[in-house]
């Protein structure tokens, strides 16, 4: 190999190492590129969330007497107002059953006046039959008797809409017979725009949940969209599942639905907001650095790094609130 090609090969490794150098520095300072966030001005907020489902406003409604339904008057999906007629059963019927129920209870009655013990059957006797029964001292006429039965056969034998509503289900047909002992709800009325969200919530979130507390709304099938709520309803009576852990039942009342209309039974979650702070300036927690127990925040400002010693407040773990040494669009450094 002669000179020329050596001056040639080394000339070459040259060149190389110096644009080696060149974009190897340029990566470096890429790869050091100063992170910023702009002061800004928003709301922080506390909060944890609980599965549940919405639900309508409704009222299940049921006899307190049995007896074969003689007439519905209306029909599921009718809109109808507060008092009006729903359906009745036939009088004779009920009356009828009425005289068997009290007989039996005077059997039951003697009975225990004879032994002084007795199990009464659930749902023998209804309050106003027992002071129906009460009232006539046992010494009344039969017929006196007969126009108390009757008197209870007309007043419970007919249903009316306690709210303005909607016929939402209608779960007996004319013909058929009520039964008392089952508790069985024979019509339901839904109020229509009300709707809410229920959740059960452990014994260590109850505790943190108030009537009247704000709450926000997420439904699964509608993405990205909050709706506002706030609570109502805290159950004091735990509801214990089978491993025996307790949950209370808590209702809130969603104000606005926006242009949604929310159906019953919609799964979601809904956000208990403990503390909330709004109309403050704001920056990442990441921003804030302390030296000798004093927060400093490194500000940008004419190309140049400058530490401001800042004041800082409520803070949700992530972003936190600063209540002086900064200004609203200050850009600061996160280090």
């Amino acid at each position: 190999m002669n000179k020329k090609t050596l001056f040639i090969l080394g000339a070459l490794l040259v060149l190389f190492g110096i644009s080696f150098y060149i974009f190897g520095k340029q990566n470096v300072t890429s790869k050091k590129e100063i992170k910023t966030t702009t002061v800004r001005r928003g709301g922080l907020k506390i909060a944890f969330s609980i599965d549940g489902k919405t639900a309508v406003e409704r009222r299940d409604l049921k006899f307190t007497v049995s007896g074969k339904v003689a007439d519905i008057g209306v029909k599921e999906g009718q809109e109808i107002k507060k008092w009006q007629y729903l359906m009745a059963l036939d009088t004779q019927d009920v009356q009828k059953n009425l005289e068997k129920t009290l007989k039996d209870y005077l059997i039951t009655r003697n009975t225990f006046d004879q032994t002084g013990q007795v199990t009464y059957p659930a749902g023998a006797l209804n309050d106003t039959m027992k002071r129906a029964l009460e009232n006539t001292q046992y010494t009344l006429d039969k017929s006196v008797l007969d126009v108390e039965i009757k008197n209870i056969a007309l007043k419970e034998s007919y249903l009316y809409s306690p709210i303005d509503g909607i016929v939402s289900a209608i779960n007996i047909k004319e013909g058929e017979a009520t039964n008392t002992q089952n508790g069985g709800v024979v019509i339901t009325i839904t109020k229509p725009g009300s709707i809410a969200f229920e959740s059960y919530a452990e014994d260590t979130d109850i505790l943190k949940i108030d009537k009247d507390q704000k709450t926000v709304v997420k439904v699964d099938a509608i993405q990205n969209i909050t709706f506002p709520s706030q609570v109502e309803f805290i159950s004091n009576l735990a509801t214990v599942d089978q491993n025996g852990l307790s949950s209370y039942k808590v209702r809130a009342l969603i104000s606005d639905q926006k242009e949604y209309s929310l159906l019953d039974g919609m799964a979601g979650q809904i956000q208990f907001i403990t503390k909330e702070k709004s109309g403050i300036l704001i920056i990442p927690n990441s921003a804030v650095y302390r030296k000798n127990n004093i927060n400093y925040a490194a500000k940008l400002e004419d190309n140049k790094v400058k530490e401001v010693v800042i004041e800082t407040g409520f803070t949700d773990g992530k972003e936190v609130e600063v209540s002086s040494g900064l200004n609203l669009g200050d850009t600061v450094i996160i280090p």
